[in-house]
């Protein structure tokens, strides 16, 4: 079929075709419909080279425009040519691609010629080798497009709130004002919608607590045309903000006490309040949620679990969520592995400054009475030799005291040791040692010597 429609043998469709063929021949016959079926849709990429375009019919309406050119095929296309149709040849050029491989794309960009742009219709041709491979749909125009899309529910704290809305349009820039039917609100100035999003300013005459429907219009001019969209919007107020929170910044430089935050509920029904920190969460213990009834006033804590040996300066938020609004408080965390207090620190240096300043007394009137000081010094210094002689002589003292006493008992258990009676003992030791010497050191010991006290025998 393929050497039918006239490709070469060789060419690379026919190749791709009689490979697969060769590789599935045991599975299907030549003649099986499921063969042909299989082959068309191995084939159907590739029976000629062609480009898909994204979006498939550019839109012009601005100064440049994007398309993305596709090669869904395995052929390499390596010389193309782009021709604009004779109705917009004039208005539009293009960034030329010349190669583009298979399965692969390009992103051109288009580009109007003119200032004033003119409304038309035409095409774009893209060739290989002469050979027309893509005929994409080209509308230029200069009519400014919006399509703009408004909630249908609106929640306002207070007297003011925001109607925020999407759009798709032209590359215009469109000034919009907002009239609405009731007295009770008003959109002050212009809106501008420049792009896929804007938002509406609404304010109401008083602020109260209600549910209403409420309509108006918003009329749009763009290049000398009006574009009218109308807006329905159903609105639940409340006079008051929902939500307060003091304090709104607070310090934290310290380790060892919690953070404390004053919530109030400004509403007549309760409140589910949603609470998150932006960074450092894990440095404190807190409630994701917390529930205020109406007019509650509540002390909300963070438990401080900063590590002591933890240096950091850095601001996090506290996020305090409450219907679509989010009341922010700032926390400063700045904290270092030893936080000295300015009053422990006064504390701390008293006793030195004490010290230093008494120092400094002693050191001037001992300077300004030095004669007088040195000559006590030197009275001093004579006393305390005299102490010392009198404290070597008491040793020297004790030490013959204690080698009397280790004579005396070791004389007596001698001779108690040979059996002599307690007469010929006394006479011995009274023979070198006097009475009160003996008395007191055999009392010393725990020994006796009744004889002792009895006559006093001579010396010999």
């Amino acid at each position: 079929a393929l050497d039918e429609a006239g490709f070469n043998r060789t060419a690379e469709p026919v190749e791709d075709a009689e490979e697969w063929a060769s590789d599935n021949q045991d599975n299907v016959s030549e003649n099986d419909t499921v063969a042909l079926g299989a082959a068309f849709f191995v084939l159907k990429h590739n029976a000629r080279p062609l480009l898909v375009s994204e979006p498939k019919v550019i839109v012009v309406d601005r100064p440049q425009t994007t398309v993305e050119l596709y090669n869904p095929t395995t052929f390499d296309l390596d010389d193309l040519t782009y021709e604009f149709s004779e109705e917009i040849a004039d208005e539009l050029t293009i960034e030329t691609k010349e190669e583009i491989g298979a399965y692969s794309y390009r992103r051109l960009k288009l580009t109007r010629l003119s200032a004033t742009l003119k409304s038309g219709f035409g095409f774009l041709t893209v060739a290989n080798l002469d050979d027309p491979v893509a005929c994409i749909p080209v509308v230029i125009t200069d009519t400014p497009l919006l399509n703009v899309t408004l909630p249908e529910t609106l929640t306002v704290f207070g007297r003011n709130g925001e109607l925020r809305g999407s759009a798709v349009s032209t590359d215009h820039t469109f000034l919009c004002r907002v009239s609405w039917t009731s007295d009770e609100l008003s959109t002050p100035g212009k809106v501008r919608i420049k792009g896929k999003s804007f938002s509406i300013p609404i304010t109401f005459a008083q602020a109260l607590t209600k549910e209403d429907s409420y309509t108006g219009e918003l009329s749009c001019a763009a290049a000398g045309k009006t574009i009218t969209v109308p807006i329905a919007v159903y609105v639940d107020r409340y006079a008051a903000l929902p939500l307060s929170v003091e304090p709104s910044d607070v310090v934290v430089n310290y380790t060892d006490r919690d953070v404390v935050f004053l919530l109030r509920n400004n509403l007549d029904r309760d409140l589910s309040v949603g609470v998150s920190l932006d960074r450092y969460g894990s440095y404190f213990g807190f409630r994701n949620a917390v529930s205020l009834s109406p007019n509650e006033v509540l002390n909300y804590t963070l438990t401080n679990n900063l590590p002591r040996d933890l240096n950091l300066t850095s601001t996090v938020l506290v996020q305090f969520e409450v219907f679509d609004r989010t009341e922010v408080a700032s926390m400063l965390i700045d904290v270092r592995a030893e936080v000295v207090r300015p009053k422990r620190l006064f504390v701390s240096l008293l006793p030195l400054l004490v010290v230093l300043v008494f120092l400094g007394v002693v050191g001037y009137f001992g300077w300004k009475f030095r004669d007088v000081v040195f000559a006590e010094l030197n009275k001093l210094n004579f006393w305390k030799v005299k102490v010392q002689k009198k404290q070597e002589s008491k040793r020297i003292e004790t030490l013959k005291e204690s080698e009397q006493y280790q004579a005396i008992t070791n004389m007596f258990n001698i001779m108690k040791f040979q059996n002599k009676d307690d007469k010929e003992i006394a006479q011995r030791l009274l023979a070198s040692f006097s009475r009160d010497d003996i008395r007191a050191a055999l009392d010393r010991a725990g020994l006796a010597l009744p004889v002792l006290d009895e006559e006093e025998p001579e010396k010999a």
